[in-house]
């Protein structure tokens, strides 16, 4: 499989920097509301690379993240959740919808199971 390399700026056989095995990471989203479709499309491509590679190199491990904090999370949270602690309130709202971003992902037929996500702020992402 070829791949354009952005640092080199050109077109260049994928290969594996460990015998059997690709690493993919792809950016999720920024979850404190719904996905459109020009959203999604970012993810399906994502899915259909992951799948692509996968028909040639025998292990993949994609990794996507969950954006669970910035500035539209935080200000969300406080409107949705007003009552509530601004921790508290800011993890109901990123569950709700990390929620519903792995709706859609499956909705639009992506293969959530082959995806490990993250939290931007879980520590192991942090480190």
């Amino acid at each position: 499989m070829k791949l354009y390399n952005t640092l080199t700026r050109s077109i260049e056989e994928l290969k594996p920097l460990e015998d059997d095995m690709v690493r993919m990471y792809s950016c999720g989203p920024t979850v404190y509301d719904h996905a459109h479709i020009g959203n999604l499309s970012a993810y399906v491509f994502a899915d259909t690379l992951r799948r692509a590679i996968s028909l040639s190199i025998p292990r993949i491990e994609h990794v996507m993240n969950y954006t669970d904090v910035d500035d539209k999370t935080i200000r969300r949270s406080r409107e949705e959740y007003a009552k509530e602690e601004p921790q508290r309130a800011l993890r109901l709202l990123t569950d709700k919808y990390i929620t519903v971003f792995n709706n859609d992902m499956q909705r639009v037929g992506n293969d959530i199971g082959a995806v490990t996500f993250v939290r931007a702020t879980d520590p192991a992402t942090i480190e």
